[in-house]
């Protein structure tokens, strides 16, 4: 079994607030893996150490090939159109242009933003901002990516798209998601629960949904809730 990434003793100081508690686990190579919890359980900033955007002050993190980061904010440049920015993102990272060309056809069809290349990324619906985030993640052609709360805020339909997207160009690519959304963790390998910067759980959602008895990750929780 290949690690992708190690994470030992890996604690983090916001504001002289301990947000990660000396944390250890690892994620196989082409494994999905969910770091769930709720909003400020440390899941942002456990994937950026893990992506390599910040260090933590305790213990030590190792990614073992490319990286990218999806993050949940809208990071592009809002008032260039959907086909400039992709072409910067080709720029910026080198990728040959008949290359560029035959991937940004290929992803603009699954996403369904084919017909919008001259829409300006900032009048997007939030859905399709989220699909252009993942769109300008995957091009540069990552080992690893890293997904933060990418389906926060937007409706039912795009979440759903949006899932059917990463599982059709994860091919054997890691990926490392977080979500607040406990239906979301059931499609990982295994997921990570925070609760106040510490594990609270690591397992497959199968074994998890299996032990209590329950054919989903939320009713499986609330057992456990319900048990605490």
């Amino acid at each position: 079994m290949e690690k992708a990434v190690i994470i030992e003793n890996a604690g983090k100081f916001i504001k002289k607030k301990k947000v990660l508690d000396r944390i250890s686990f690892y994620v196989k190579r082409g494994e999905v893996f969910g770091i769930l919890g709720p909003d400020g359980s440390g899941k942002t900033t456990l994937l950026k150490i893990i992506a390599g955007i910040i260090k933590p002050d305790e213990g030590k993190a190792e990614a073992k090939g490319k990286i990218s980061f999806v993050s949940s904010d809208f990071n592009l440049y809002p008032d260039l159109k959907i086909r400039e920015n992709l072409e910067f993102i080709r720029e910026i990272y080198g990728i040959k242009r008949d290359e560029f060309s035959v991937k940004k056809q290929r992803l603009l069809k699954i996403t369904g933003l084919s017909d919008f290349q001259e829409t300006l990324a900032g009048n997007l619906s939030g859905g399709m901002k989220r699909k252009l985030l993942l769109i300008a993640g995957i091009l540069p052609e990552p080992d690893i990516m890293v997904i933060d709360e990418i389906t926060t805020g937007v409706d039912p339909v795009s979440r759903k798209e949006i899932w059917e997207f990463i599982e059709k160009l994860k091919e054997d690519k890691t990926v490392i998601f977080s979500t607040p959304y406990l239906k979301e963790g059931e499609k990982a390998q295994r997921i990570l629960f925070l609760e106040d910067g510490k594990i609270k759980y690591l397992e497959s959602p199968l074994k998890i949904m299996e032990q209590k008895g329950t054919n989903s990750l939320e009713k499986a929780f609330l057992k456990i809730d319900d048990r605490g």
